[in-house]
């Protein structure tokens, strides 16, 4: 149906807008300058750059949602059960990543930091330093959720597209990619393998814009691939 096309192209079009802004990030990246005290760190997470590049990146995981929805969905007839855990585990994935950066945004960033850094009472000012620290610790542990999380959702999606061919083929190679990577930040940052930081700050943009780009231009695409399904039903 016409209506499910256009369905699979708004969602194809949030999968590219996330992939645009993952490469804005790695530009923003080098725009922020590094922290020399504690102060001028807290002072930088709240400059009108970074306060646009957290909004920006927030708002984007919506998007998220909607392409890996529509995954699930495109594929759902095919295998009820691979599609529903991909499903499941990427909403996951996503909805950890959201509440996480909710709080940052209204809360850390938003009031604590302030205050942080407007505080004249020495002890007050302990007390407020120490909770944005833990707020950190909080995260890390998060985080060992939300990869797990979207390891088991990339290999669902990996294995629910393998037996598709051209582009979606080339789908199910890149999840598995992505779970790839994925391992390798669980193992590099629950396992004591410090040494995989480097490799897994290098790889994580590239395979990211790749999987979501070519992820929207499947999506874009109708399930003949060339644009006949539309004709039929338009």
């Amino acid at each position: 149906m016409l209506s499910e096309l256009r369905v699979y192209r708004v969602a194809a079009v949030c999968s590219l807008v996330f992939a645009a802004v993952m490469l804005l990030q790695e530009w923003l990246f080098r725009l922020i300058p590094t922290a020399t005290t504690r102060e001028h760190a807290f002072a930088i997470e709240i400059s009108p750059i970074n306060r646009a590049h957290a909004w920006t990146v927030f708002l984007s995981f919506f998007c998220v949602v909607v392409a890996y929805s529509a995954i699930a969905a495109k594929r759902f007839e095919r295998s009820p059960a691979l599609s529903g855990l991909g499903g499941v585990f990427c909403f996951l994935f996503t909805l950890v990543e959201l509440l996480y950066r909710s709080i940052e945004l209204f809360a850390v960033n938003g009031r604590w930091i302030p205050k942080y850094l407007g505080e004249t009472d020495v002890e007050t000012k302990a007390l407020l330093g120490a909770q944005i620290g833990a707020f950190g610790d909080i995260v890390f542990a998060l985080y060992f959720v939300l990869l797990s999380a979207h390891l088991i959702g990339s290999v669902a999606y990996s294995m629910v597209t393998w037996s598709g061919k051209g582009m979606e083929r080339l789908v199910s190679i890149l999840f598995a990619i992505n779970g790839s990577r994925l391992l390798l930040r669980l193992i590099g940052g629950y396992a004591g393998q410090a040494w995989l930081e480097g490799i897994n700050r290098a790889i994580y943009s590239p395979i990211v814009v790749i999987l979501f780009v070519v992820v929207g231009v499947w999506l874009w695409r109708d399930e003949y691939g060339d644009g006949s399904r539309a004709e039929r039903t338009a």
